[in-house]
Formats: C-alpha cells, structure tokens, sequence
C-alpha cells in the first residue's frame, strides 16, 4: 500500500502486506504495528509502547557510524528517566537525571542505591557524598557503615570495614581481624585488644611479607 498525499483514514482499517510512505505520515490515536522499519527522523508525543508479551521484544538502534539514543527534557528543572518494571510495577529499578543539581542516581528494589553528583562524588547508599577541594569522594553508608571488598579468581580476600567508630582490616582468606583503629586513635592488632599502655611493637625481621 502506498498512501497517496493527503490521504485520510478514519475508523478501523486493516492493512496486509508493506506500507510505503513518502513524506509525513500523522496517526491518531491507538495503533498496533508489528516489525517496523524506520529509517531517518521519529518525531512523537505521548507514550510509546513496543509490547511482545510471550516473546523478547526490544529496541535496536543500529547505525554504522554512532547510533544515540537522546532523553530530552524542556524544563531545566524537569528529569529524564529510564524506568524497569515487571507484572507488579512499572518502576522497580530506574536511571534517573535530575537537570536541577545535574546528578543521576541509580535505583533497584524501589530505593536509590548509587548517585553520581555534578562533581563527580559517587554516593552508595549516601544521596549528598562530600564534596572536598581538590578530591573527589567515594561514600558508601550502610545500617553500621560501608565495606571495601579486594580479592582476585571470584575469591574475597581483604576487607576494609569504616563505621561504627572503628576502622577495620579483615582477613577474609582466613576469616581474622588484622588491624582495627578505634575513634580515638587506639590500635590494635589482632582484633579488639589494644594492648597495655607503654607496649611497644617489634619488627617481624627481615623477611617479606
């Protein structure tokens, strides 16, 4: 079917085989359309849906040079927003851009878990990580503090726990605290024990580590 210019259709019309349309094409209203090939400029408003329910639907934008994908608000205050869902919501995982304050922050499971600020300090579980001059900051907070994990081969070797007052460094491999600092600067090796006032540390020899 080739639409001459300035055809109109009106009610419930059913088309079998190609449509080839030269210029524009304006449809109203709710249409169905199944393997579609567009090539050039897209222009729409409103919600587009690309529905396969019993199969793997998807977009592909394919381009032999580099293909983008734009999110565009016209509000400076507005966001753009990419948004998971499933059979019980519509948002249950999201990428969020706020143009006013210019961060994106990432959500799973309803709640934000990762920002990125203007700045480019990264959040986990933090939605304001500070801001120092000359530096940018990693935040992660959790219910007693926040954890970084070291360890090669899929294996968990080293950890370093900050929160709750203490500074920890665990031996995951062998399932023993190292070293802790505790906030008011006390040391201890081994675990807990700070040992006695006036202790003095001794060197190991000579012998690597």
């Amino acid at each position: 079917l080739a639409p001459n210019a300035g055809m109109v259709v009106t009610g419930v019309s059913t088309f079998t085989g190609a449509i080839d349309a030269n210029g524009d094409l304006d449809v109203d209203g709710h249409t169905n359309l199944d393997n579609v090939n567009i090539a050039g400029v897209t222009t729409s408003t409103g919600n587009i849906y690309a529905d396969n329910y019993f199969g793997n639907g998807g977009l592909t934008l394919n381009n032999n040079g580099n293909p983008s994908l734009n999110l565009t608000s016209t509000s400076t205050t507005g966001s753009s927003r990419i948004n998971f869902g499933d059979s019980d919501s519509g948002s249950v995982g999201k990428i969020y851009y706020a143009h006013n304050g210019d961060y994106i922050h990432f959500n799973t499971a309803y709640n934000e878990r990762l920002r990125i600020t203007s700045d480019g300090n990264i959040g986990i579980n933090d939605t304001a990580p500070p801001n120092f001059t000359g530096y940018k900051s990693l935040s992660i907070h959790g219910s007693t503090g926040g954890a970084l994990v070291f360890g090669d081969d899929g294996t968990d070797e080293w950890e370093i726990y900050g929160g709750d007052g203490v500074v920890k460094i665990y031996d995951r491999a062998n399932t023993q605290e190292r070293i802790r600092i505790s906030d008011n600067g006390a040391i201890g090796l081994g675990g807990a024990n700070y040992g006695s006032s006036g202790q003095v540390l001794t060197s190991a020899g000579s012998g690597s580590a």
